[in-house]
């Protein structure tokens, strides 16, 4: 039976993981039927990777915080079963509590929240939740043991059609080994550890090597454009201070392309060292930024992985596995199961 689903609090249609999280949900419950509203905030437009529900609506709520009147007036209106709530209040706090607010209509509530701002000592407030989505085991696991029952593990995926949809540029005539990292807008607290990434090059680089960095500092790449670059390369850098997924290694994977992650959870969840990509180690730190812990990769172990992936036929079993370990593990033809599952058990 069709439900009525609400959305609330995300920037939509930008080029941040959220977004695409957001996207990903969006998409599997409106193709299964459902009613679907969105109030979001920003007022930014929606690219065409994003889509509109079939049968529902998006509409702009607040450029940050939704205010309590505007949250309540579209409860009323659209009559939510239930609401999806993307990092609610992990990032700054607000004057109201829409979880509350919900759970006295009867509304059932779903979070999605990231871990590098995950505060324990709101287990109270996220017990709250109906249901909390958490995307690795690690999470899952973590979250039990503070105390927060009512996480449902929800493997995350990526739309393999939409990946193999992408374009990708001709390097029949290009030998070099291309390295490539997705630098986002650089990351909370150099999240991303551009300069680790540039510094280690710096050790390997040789005429039949390259890397290629893309910042949204330089320009807003769209959808298309990132998956063309990824698919036009060899190697994927990832290797983050922490991720809650880590949507880039999953597209790596699908792309056919193994992916160098940091020795850390959840990332070596998603990495088998040797078999999609490689593990680079380093030691664990703490970021102002964020409540969980910060890994600090050490540059030369990175360049040591990035030198083996030099080596073309061990590159070509690990791009073999890479799209394998996709097709098995990160496909939301299998996975999307896990979503629906979550309002068929009641």
């Amino acid at each position: 039976m069709s439900k009525i689903i609400g959305f609330v609090g995300n920037w939509y249609g930008t080029a941040k993981g959220h977004a695409y999280v957001s996207r990903d949900l969006l998409k599997i419950l409106d193709d299964a039927g459902n009613e679907i509203h969105m109030l979001r905030c920003g007022d930014n437009p929606i690219p065409e990777e994003f889509p509109i529900p079939h049968n529902g609506s998006i509409e702009n709520g607040g450029e940050r915080i939704i205010p309590k009147e505007t949250f309540e007036k579209w409860l009323d209106e659209k009559k939510p079963e239930y609401c999806i709530f993307n990092e609610y209040a992990q990032w700054w706090d607000e004057d109201h509590d829409k979880i509350a607010i919900c759970k006295e209509r009867g509304i059932k509530t779903i979070g999605y929240l990231v871990w590098e701002k995950l505060d324990f000592d709101k287990t109270g407030h996220y017990n709250t939740y109906w249901k909390i989505i958490c995307p690795s085991n690690f999470q899952t696991n973590l979250m039990r043991k503070n105390g927060v029952y009512n996480v449902v593990y929800t493997p995350w995926a990526v739309d393999l059609k939409e990946i193999d949809a992408a374009p990708t540029k001709d390097r029949s005539k290009d030998d070099k080994i291309r390295f490539f990292h997705c630098a986002g807008s650089g990351g909370v607290g150099n999240r991303k550890n551009t300069m680790e990434v540039v510094k280690a090059y710096g050790l390997v680089k040789d005429d039949n090597t390259e890397l290629v960095i893309t910042h949204l500092g330089s320009k807003i790449f769209s959808r298309e454009e990132i998956l063309t670059f990824m698919k036009s390369s060899d190697v994927l850098i990832n290797a983050t201070k922490w991720e809650t997924i880590g949507l880039n290694t999953l597209e790596a994977n699908a792309c056919g392309i193994p992916v160098i992650v940091s020795n850390t959870p959840p990332m070596n969840e998603f990495v088998t060292a040797n078999v999609n990509g490689f593990l680079v180690e380093g030691k664990i730190g703490f970021s102002e930024h964020v409540t969980c812990p910060s890994f600090e990769i050490d540059v030369e172990d990175l360049a040591k992985k990035m030198l083996m992936c030099k080596n073309k036929l061990i590159l070509e079993t690990l791009k073999t596995n890479a799209r394998v370990t996709a097709e098995a593990k990160f496909n939301w033809e299998i996975n999307k199961e896990h979503i629906l599952k979550i309002f068929e058990d009641e």
